[in-house]
């Protein structure tokens, strides 16, 4: 006998039965981990409901398919195209791509080193990334008190919300700079709106396409390595075309910010990064991400979020620097919408508000001292 479903007005019955409907059009490789709870936010502490993944990836596959019917083929199409364009234009688009998002972030050019390259094919003999967890590390671990589990949690939220804000502020970056990429090809633009836009959708309908051992199918990285007093942090970045190469280092530069919020503890640490941080659960991020940046977006703010870019480094490394427990019950908030996660968000963003006030007035007091001494050493007599 076959599970009855009761709902007590019809409307919501034949809308609950939509949705069963278009989400089995999705592929059984993405379909079958969200509903079995075997994908690597299944299970979060942070979601607020056992169907939020459903639900959220219903709406994202509605989404990204309308109007949409993009074969790996043509993606790779795109990148052809896009790579015989700016072979010639790669030194400027490079240029372009840190001049916007050190714009975009006011990120201190003395803080950070980006070494951006656009490249045919993506090195990635410099990175230590694994292909997949480490399940059996570390072994014989006490988490008798759920720490791992929470700090698990807290970092794979982390890279999904970084990977959504990455793509959000990609396409806005490219929409304000669109007479400068039509000074070099009056194509670009389109053709980058139109890889993304494929990107998305193959995300979602081609399932079990996923990056294989050797890696061919990477098209960007970024390599975070952080600085002391003596060093300044290093970005290091490759992509095979600008669309590309801005995301990754938006997302190189976003989880420098959230770096601070690690667990302290080295083997702790290693535990949470092995089980969070490696190829294959990109996509998964990536599918997710955008939908839980949305909920951000409405805790913060889509004014803050738009036009004060500069700001959100700051909330990053703040809210990361928060307990696990605490992050996850933030987010646990924040993924349903409430009030509560608006105060919280506020008062994030009201810290961040101070810090680069702060920040922008001891910037100028710094070259005012230093023009002063300019002023005075040239005024002194011989």
């Amino acid at each position: 006998m076959g599970k009855t479903i009761i709902i007590g007005d019809n409307m919501l019955k034949s809308e609950a039965l939509m949705e069963v409907i278009e989400f089995n059009q999705m592929p059984e490789s993405l379909r079958l981990p969200i509903l079995r709870g075997k994908t690597l936010l299944s299970n979060n502490l942070a979601l607020p409901s056992d169907n939020f993944l459903e639900h959220e990836c219903l709406k994202r596959f509605s989404e990204v398919s309308e109007g949409q019917n993009t074969t790996p083929d043509d993606i790779s199409s795109i990148a052809n195209q896009l790579s015989r364009i700016e072979k010639p234009l790669r030194n400027n688009l490079e240029e372009l791509c840190v001049d916007e998002v050190t714009s975009l972030f006011s990120i201190p050019t003395d803080k950070v080193d980006f070494l951006i390259r656009i490249v045919d094919s993506v090195d990635q003999s410099k990175t230590n990334v694994p292909f997949g967890p480490d399940e059996n590390f570390p072994q014989n671990y006490d988490d008798t008190d759920g720490q791992l589990k929470l700090e698990v949690d807290k970092r794979r939220m982390q890279n999904a919300i970084i990977c959504g804000a990455a793509l959000y502020y990609t396409r806005m970056i490219l929409d304000g700079c669109t007479s400068r990429l039509d000074e070099f090809d009056i194509s670009l633009y389109s053709l980058y709106q139109s890889y993304l836009s494929a990107n998305e959708y193959l995300l979602y309908n081609n399932g079990d396409e996923m990056p294989d051992q050797n890696q061919k199918d990477i098209t960007g990285i970024a390599i975070v390595t952080l600085g002391n007093d003596d060093k300044k942090n290093q970005l290091d970045v490759q992509a095979i075309n600008f669309a590309v190469l801005v995301y990754e280092t938006i997302k190189g530069f976003l989880e420098m910010t959230v770096s601070h919020g690690l667990p302290e503890d080295s083997l702790l640490m290693s535990a949470v990064i092995s089980k969070c941080d490696y190829i294959t659960a990109e996509p998964w991020y990536m599918r997710f991400g955008p939908f839980i940046w949305d909920h951000v977006i409405n805790a913060i703010g889509t004014r803050v979020v738009d036009r004060r870019a500069n700001l959100m480094p700051y909330v990053f490394m703040k809210v990361s620097q928060l307990a696990p427990n605490k992050y996850i019950k933030l987010m646990r908030e924040t993924l349903s919408d409430s009030e509560r996660s608006r105060v919280v968000f506020g008062r994030v963003v009201d810290y961040a508000n101070l810090k680069f006030e702060k920040f922008d007035f001891d910037n100028r007091m710094t070259n005012y001292r230093s023009n002063a001494a300019v002023i005075i050493k040239d005024n002194e007599p011989e």
